[in-house]
């Protein structure tokens, strides 16, 4: 990506009647040389290579396929009676126990309201307790009841061979590339 920050000149030409002019120019100069322009503002150009552009939209497309299929099996993995949200607040419930909605809430990335009707749904399914903070009267915390436990125990494992069946295909050094590349982005 070539980038074209901060030109001086910007101010002055758009004062310029040619400006318009100068820039139909470039873009077609660029536009020549496989040059696409995907961000323009005072403050700059941001230039990407056409073939680069091309990528980058099969990427989309190919990571929101996998995403899509990947939520679509997992949830199928799961069966009828859970899906992949209250499997993460089980999880989140499992590895810090004792939290409130909010704290779930900032945990999972999800809003106060959509964890408390997760939470509901839990605790009809006698999965969660509520009790009130000894710390703070006010405040609710969640724990897993013995069967909350088994069931995410069993879960767990579900998911755990699901996601060995499913990167079976990539090596070691492969997976590792892969967190690196989502790392940097």
């Amino acid at each position: 990506m070539i980038v074209i920050t901060h030109l001086q000149q910007m101010a002055r030409l758009l004062n310029n009647a040619s400006f318009i002019i100068q820039i139909y120019s470039l873009i077609k100069y660029l536009t020549w040389f496989n040059i696409r322009i995907v961000r323009f503002s005072i403050g700059g150009l941001i230039l990407v290579d056409q073939n680069k552009m091309k990528d980058i939209v099969e990427l989309e497309h190919v990571m929101r396929s996998f995403i899509r299929d990947f939520r679509k099996e997992l949830n199928e993995m799961l069966g009828e009676d859970f899906n992949s949200s209250e499997f993460s607040f089980l999880r989140a419930i499992s590895e810090n126990q004792n939290q409130n909605v909010s704290s779930l809430a900032s945990t999972l990335g999800v809003s106060n309201s959509h964890a408390t009707s997760v939470m509901d749904r839990l605790a009809e399914k006698n999965l969660i307790t509520r009790t009130r903070s000894e710390k703070d009267r006010r405040v609710v915390v969640f724990r897993l009841t013995d069967e909350g436990e088994e069931i995410f125990t069993t879960l767990d494992q579900k998911r755990e061979a699901y996601m060995t069946e499913r990167f079976d295909s990539l090596s070691q050094e492969e997976i590792q590339e892969l967190l690196r590349i989502f790392k940097k982005l």
